[in-house]
């Protein structure tokens, strides 16, 4: 069985764990991200040849079994309230 997973933050933890799952980890795909900085994001993903898109809290919510925070503190109760 294979876990969806979405990353909520591509900074300095979630774009280590975004590579990760792109390299793969068994059982695990990577469905999306979401950032505050969409356009900041998409470049980053791109650069990195991971095809994922970069999806709005209530998109990543829906396409996901797993939501991953790797977004700075203050952003926490914006994903955590909508997960």
């Amino acid at each position: 069985m294979t876990r969806k997973i979405a990353i909520a933050g591509l900074g300095t933890i979630g774009m280590p764990v975004a590579r990760a799952l792109q390299d793969g980890i068994p059982g695990l795909t990577l469905v999306a991200v979401v950032s505050g900085r969409r356009e900041v994001a998409e470049r980053r993903l791109a650069a990195a040849g991971i095809a994922v898109p970069v999806a709005t809290m209530p998109e990543m919510v829906q396409m996901a079994e797993v939501g991953v925070q790797c977004a700075p503190a203050p952003a926490f109760r914006s994903i955590a309230d909508p997960a």
